[in-house]
């Protein structure tokens, strides 16, 4: 592990949190147009790029920002869809977020990713002609 992970006892399950949070925040970026938090989300994310890279736990770090860009694409969507009084909106946002966060610990997106990758392969190899078909 690198030394500022040792220095703050960071362990495996730290370094994914923290690429959940980066994740998130890189698409509130995007969709804000936030450039203050577009530098703090560049500096977050080449500090879970480097701690990935020395500890080779790419998996985890992959996994992690797709889960906060999920969980923060479903909150972006869903108070954009709900009318209504802000703290309707704000209490919605909240809730879909927290279910979204927990719905998530129970998959790997990065498994589906191989998963869809393998059938995609398979597909294509029986969608390819034989030479000697007749």
């Amino acid at each position: 592990m690198p030394p500022r992970s040792l220095a703050l006892n960071w362990n495996s399950d730290d370094v994914e949190q923290f690429a959940q949070i980066i994740g998130g925040k890189g698409l509130s970026t995007a969709i804000g147009a936030n450039p203050l938090l577009l530098v703090v989300t560049v500096i977050a994310l080449a500090k879970a790029y480097h701690t990935a890279r020395k500890t080779g736990d790419w998996k985890e770090f992959a996994d992690g920002l797709a889960r906060g860009g999920v969980c923060t694409g479903a909150v972006i969507l869903i108070t954009g869809m709900v009318g209504g009084p802000t703290v309707v909106v704000l209490l919605t946002g909240i809730c879909v977020g927290v279910v979204a966060q927990r719905a998530s610990q129970e998959v790997s997106i990065v498994e589906i990713g191989q998963w869809i990758a393998v059938q995609l392969r398979d597909a294509r190899a029986a969608a390819t002609p034989s030479i000697c078909s007749s």
